[in-house]
């Protein structure tokens, strides 16, 4: 068995965290999903689970060895929105980003492995090219400075 990540994005509106809902990429494949959701449904990348939380590390729980990290076992926020829970898994390893914490991130780190030496933002994929980008404009578009939007997430093995 793996190890899989649940997460939403919310963003915060002057009074409250609002979970944001994004194309479903399942809907219409089994009849019982909704074309919605506020799941992000992040592919299974234990480079990405490393960064955001030092999940499956496979290198070592020490920086020097492995990924460097933005938090560790930070837990739920106690304002997080009631959609944004009902993604989470109830899981282990419980955090939080904010926009401003991945845009401050150092991605043009390099992290060598058996035979090849990569950046963070190849590590970790589409989360560099598609997902950050997506929440850049997102927070734009909002009018919120990159603090209000944040992902929470947690873990399942």
């Amino acid at each position: 068995m793996g190890t899989d990540i649940h997460a939403a994005v919310e963003i915060y509106d002057g009074k409250r965290w609002r979970a944001q809902l994004w194309p479903n990429p399942w809907y219409g494949k089994y009849n019982d999903e909704n074309c919605t959701t506020h799941d992000m449904h992040l592919s299974r990348n234990y480079n990405l689970f490393s960064i955001l939380a030092n999940v499956r590390n496979e290198r070592g729980v020490d920086p020097a060895e492995g990924f460097d990290w933005i938090q560790e076992e930070r837990g739920m926020p106690e304002d997080m929105s009631a959609e944004a829970r009902a993604v989470l898994s109830n899981g282990h390893s419980a955090g939080w980003v904010t926009l401003s914490e991945l845009l401050d991130f150092d991605w043009s780190r390099t992290i060598k492995f058996e035979n090849d030496t990569c950046f963070y933002a190849e590590a970790v994929g589409q989360f560099y090219t598609r997902w950050i980008p997506k929440m850049v404009k997102l927070a734009k578009d909002a009018g919120v400075r990159p603090e209000y939007l944040r992902i929470v997430f947690d873990f399942d093995s």
